[in-house]
Protein backbone atom coordinates (compact mmCIF):
# COMPACT_ATOMS: atom_id res chain seq x y z
CA UNK A 1 0.00 0.00 0.00
CA UNK A 2 3.01 2.36 -0.25
CA UNK A 3 2.26 3.52 -3.32
CA UNK A 4 -0.70 4.56 -3.56
CA UNK A 5 -0.62 6.25 -0.32
CA UNK A 6 2.38 8.70 -2.26
CA UNK A 7 0.10 8.16 -5.35
CA UNK A 8 -2.41 9.51 -3.56
CA UNK A 9 -5.34 7.29 -4.77
CA UNK A 10 -7.59 5.69 -2.16
CA UNK A 11 -11.56 4.46 -2.44
CA UNK A 12 -13.82 4.96 0.22
CA UNK A 13 -16.91 3.25 1.12
CA UNK A 14 -17.16 3.53 -3.56
CA UNK A 15 -15.85 7.05 -3.75
CA UNK A 16 -12.59 7.80 -5.40
CA UNK A 17 -10.17 10.31 -3.50
CA UNK A 18 -7.40 12.03 -4.71
CA UNK A 19 -5.29 12.80 -1.52
CA UNK A 20 -1.25 12.97 -2.80
CA UNK A 21 1.15 12.50 0.15
CA UNK A 22 4.68 13.69 -1.08
CA UNK A 23 7.48 11.89 1.17
CA UNK A 24 11.16 12.78 1.84
CA UNK A 25 12.79 13.77 -1.28
CA UNK A 26 10.48 12.70 -3.33
CA UNK A 27 9.65 15.74 -5.79
CA UNK A 28 7.47 13.98 -8.50
CA UNK A 29 5.04 10.25 -8.91
CA UNK A 30 2.68 9.10 -11.16
CA UNK A 31 0.70 5.82 -10.83
CA UNK A 32 -2.70 4.46 -11.81
CA UNK A 33 -5.54 1.64 -10.49
CA UNK A 34 -8.24 0.07 -12.14
CA UNK A 35 -11.52 0.71 -10.50
CA UNK A 36 -14.53 -2.45 -9.64
CA UNK A 37 -16.07 -1.31 -12.67
CA UNK A 38 -12.69 -1.62 -15.15
CA UNK A 39 -12.18 2.04 -15.73
CA UNK A 40 -8.62 3.80 -14.74
CA UNK A 41 -7.73 6.23 -12.49
CA UNK A 42 -4.47 7.81 -13.09
CA UNK A 43 -2.54 10.40 -10.86
CA UNK A 44 0.86 12.30 -11.53
CA UNK A 45 2.12 14.96 -9.31
CA UNK A 46 5.16 16.98 -8.81
CA UNK A 47 6.37 19.62 -6.34
CA UNK A 48 6.72 23.28 -7.23
CA UNK A 49 8.39 26.00 -5.20
CA UNK A 50 6.85 27.67 -1.83
CA UNK A 51 6.02 24.01 -1.18
CA UNK A 52 3.47 23.87 -3.64
CA UNK A 53 2.05 20.65 -5.96
CA UNK A 54 0.22 20.13 -8.92
CA UNK A 55 -1.42 17.16 -8.91
CA UNK A 56 -3.09 15.67 -12.62
CA UNK A 57 -6.02 13.67 -12.64
CA UNK A 58 -6.76 11.65 -15.40
CA UNK A 59 -10.05 8.89 -15.66
CA UNK A 60 -12.83 8.87 -18.18
CA UNK A 61 -15.85 11.46 -17.75
CA UNK A 62 -18.08 8.40 -16.36
CA UNK A 63 -15.80 8.66 -13.03
CA UNK A 64 -16.19 10.83 -10.03
CA UNK A 65 -13.70 11.54 -7.38
CA UNK A 66 -12.67 13.96 -5.09
CA UNK A 67 -9.57 15.98 -4.63
CA UNK A 68 -7.97 16.60 -1.18
CA UNK A 69 -5.47 19.45 -1.63
CA UNK A 70 -5.74 23.39 -0.22
CA UNK A 71 -6.07 25.17 -3.41
CA UNK A 72 -3.58 27.81 -4.25
CA UNK A 73 -4.35 29.68 -7.49
CA UNK A 74 -6.03 27.16 -9.68
CA UNK A 75 -9.55 27.46 -10.36
CA UNK A 76 -10.83 24.83 -8.92
CA UNK A 77 -13.35 24.73 -6.20
CA UNK A 78 -13.84 21.78 -3.75
CA UNK A 79 -16.27 19.33 -4.43
CA UNK A 80 -16.23 16.48 -7.48
CA UNK A 81 -14.77 15.82 -10.75
CA UNK A 82 -14.87 13.94 -13.63
CA UNK A 83 -12.48 13.41 -16.38
CA UNK A 84 -8.87 15.30 -16.65
CA UNK A 85 -8.10 17.84 -14.57
CA UNK A 86 -4.88 19.86 -13.10
CA UNK A 87 -4.97 21.65 -9.69
CA UNK A 88 -2.55 23.30 -7.65
CA UNK A 89 -2.11 23.81 -4.34
CA UNK A 90 -0.74 22.31 -1.19
CA UNK A 91 -1.20 19.18 0.74
CA UNK A 92 -3.83 18.84 2.90
CA UNK A 93 -3.00 18.46 6.20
Amino acid sequence: HFLPDIVGIRIEQGRVIIAPHPMGDLTWAKGSTQLSNGKQVAVAWKKLADDKIEVTVDTDKDVEYEIKIDYDETEHDDGTYRGKHVFVGKCAK
